[in-house]
């Protein structure tokens, strides 16, 4: 069981697809459908009724002590609400993949390349951009310095700016129980952290 965990979720509701709406008669609007976000259980914000299955909601929800985020579709015909889907996500996965994100975000700024992807660049024998030979003579070429072949030209060292560390969250489309997918952007942070 992992450890519950508090700080601000902040959930953006797009859209739903793909679902089993509740059955209406021939003459009868389609059903409006909005979707109820429930924290260990307790509702804690609700969508808009929507016709087209579109939102662009964004809900921030304060997290104090929780482990499981549930999301429930309903269609409402008349007085009555059905459920028609359901999708539960564990807080502590969102912040495993934003953290796997940042770290990959760090190591592509500061130029290292993961063994797995050098690998993979350099199955053809070569180390893609960290070629340490010139292939025209066979001299010592460092990444970040001038090639000796082409000394005719002035080498300028030029300033990269490091890409900025943005924490947008992890935005996908979600299975949804018993059928269709949702679209949603979800984000967790600690309060005290820089990354929300």
């Amino acid at each position: 069981m992992r450890r519950p965990l508090t700080g601000k979720l902040i959930i953006r509701v797009s859209a739903v697809k793909d679902v089993d709406h509740a059955t209406t008669s021939r003459f009868s609007r389609a059903p409006e459908t909005y979707i109820v976000v429930k924290i260990e259980d307790v509702p804690k914000q609700r969508t808009k009724g929507s016709r087209t299955d579109r939102w662009n909601e964004e809900f921030e929800i304060p997290v104090d002590k929780a482990n499981e985020i549930e999301f429930t579709v309903y269609d409402k015909i008349g007085d009555n609400s059905l459920p028609i889907g359901f999708l539960w996500v564990r807080i502590s996965d969102i912040v495993e993949e934003l953290r796997r994100r940042r770290i990959e975000q760090e190591v592509a700024g500061s130029g290292w390349v993961s063994a797995d992807r050098a690998q993979a660049d350099g199955s053809s024998g070569s180390m893609g951009s960290f070629d340490r030979f010139n292939s025209s003579g066979g001299t010592l070429v460092y990444p970040g310095q001038p090639n000796p072949a082409m000394q005719q030209q002035q080498y300028q060292p030029q300033y990269q700016p490091q890409p900025q560390l943005r924490n947008e969250g992890v935005e996908a489309w979600f299975a949804l129980e018993p059928a269709g997918q949702i679209r949603l952007t979800l984000n967790f942070g600690n309060p005290n952290s820089a990354y929300i």
